[in-house]
């Protein structure tokens, strides 16, 4: 049996707990001890005993009398609970008096016995046979063998790298000519070539390769003590080459004009070729190429032509010594090849075209005014370079082609 006391502030309760009955359960005989296997599963927690009944409630101890009431003072110290005393007949209500001390509590009885402990729960049915015991340590080695025979040749190892190649063998002699072979057949008949005018057939041009500065149609000559010179084939574009120099005269320099000035009249078709290259930077450089009737510095009365000042390109048609020049102008370089080409579009209209050696178009313009077309504004062909500085002769230009008719022959066209 169980005695179980339950303390409350005013109340003390006591509980008997009856022992809970005693269960036997046979077990049979104890087999040998095997080999220890796992811990089996835990067994069935058994039920929990039923609570003992409840201890007898004490008696209320008696109320003690009610103080009499003091006047209020000072706080003295807390004194120790008394026990309650009886309460006393209600009296008549009076004035409110201060608060009585309180009374002193009631001692607390004492706590219960502790209820008896609950039997012992049914014991757990027996756990799954244990796994298997751990693996024996490893036996005594045995005796050595006796030697095992040789294994068999083992494969071929990794080639080696090629060795470095080894000298050339001596040539062999030349073996004998083979004999000819069978004529091959004819090849197709090639396109018929462009056929030429009677009027293209009037072109006439040099191109130096002779050695002579003078030629049919264009006569060198001395501006103010100028000179010039020969060059032979600088390149396969220009089989021979004129050199013209200034001289050490003011206004000195060298040209390449027709025979008279005054030969041609400009018509429509009238066109002209001349191959160049500038090789001098220097103020007072004035070079000139085309249709022109002056053959010094002094610029012409009529004329149709490329004037190079310094380095600076530009067209002009000139009439009666009245001027037009077409913009903009065209910055040319020093020891640079340059195709000039003009031609009459019409009696009142010139084109001046500027190419480079691969024939790429550089300078396309146009000049409609003060067009020199009649007998009264003739004029010749050619080139004229001077310098007006004086002082040591300087190379102007180099010529390598001059070429002019009345009609552009099919095999000189001017560049898109």
């Amino acid at each position: 049996m169980s005695i179980v006391t339950i303390t409350d502030r005013d109340t003390v309760t006591v509980v008997v707990v009856a022992a809970a009955p005693s269960v036997t359960v046979s077990t049979g005989p104890t087999g040998p001890a095997g080999a220890t296997g796992a811990q089996g599963t835990q067994g069935v927690q058994g039920a929990t005993g039923a609570d003992g009944a409840a201890g007898a409630t004490g008696s209320t101890g008696a109320q003690g009398n009610p103080g009499n009431v003091g006047a209020t003072g000072a706080d003295g110290a807390a004194g120790a609970t008394g026990s309650q005393g009886a309460q006393g007949t209600t009296g008549a209500a009076g004035a409110t008096g201060s608060q009585g001390i309180q009374g002193i509590q009631g001692v607390a009885g004492d706590t219960g016995a502790a209820g008896a402990t609950g039997a012992q729960g049914i014991q757990g049915i027996t756990g799954d046979a244990g796994a298997a015991g751990a693996t024996g340590s490893q036996g005594i080695q045995g005796i050595q063998g006796a030697a095992g025979a040789d294994g068999a040749t083992g494969a071929q190892g990794i080639q080696g790298t090629t060795g470095a190649a080894g000298a050339d063998g001596a040539t062999g002699a030349a073996g004998a000519d083979g004999a000819d072979g069978a004529t091959g057949a004819a090849g197709a008949t090639g396109a018929t070539g462009a056929t030429l005018t009677f009027m293209e057939s009037l072109w006439t041009w040099t191109d130096y390769g002779g050695g002579a500065v003078a030629s049919e149609v264009w006569t060198g000559a001395v501006v103010s003590g100028g000179a010039s010179s020969f060059l032979a084939q600088i390149d396969p574009k220009h089989m021979g080459v004129v050199t013209t120099t200034s001289g050490s005269t003011i206004n000195g320099g060298y040209r390449l004009l027709t025979t008279s000035v005054v030969q041609l009249a400009g018509f429509s078709g009238l066109c002209s070729r001349q191959i160049m290259q500038p090789k001098l930077d220097a103020a007072g450089t004035t070079l000139r190429f085309g249709f022109l009737d002056s053959g010094i510095i002094t610029a012409p009365v009529d004329g149709a032509y490329f004037q190079i000042l310094n380095l600076t390109l530009e067209a002009i048609c000139r009439s009666a010594s009245t001027q037009s020049a077409a913009s903009p102008t065209l910055t040319l370089t020093v020891d640079t090849w340059y195709t000039l080409d003009i031609d009459y579009v019409s009696d009142t209209e010139v084109r001046f075209v500027v190419s480079n050696d691969a024939g790429v178009n550089l300078y396309s313009h146009t000049v409609t005014t003060n067009v020199p077309n009649t007998a009264a504004r003739a004029f010749g062909h050619g080139y004229v370079g001077t310098n007006s500085t004086g002082g040591s002769s300087r190379d102007l230009a180099w010529i390598d082609y001059q070429g002019m008719g009345p009609v552009r022959p099919y095999y000189c066209p001017v560049p898109p």
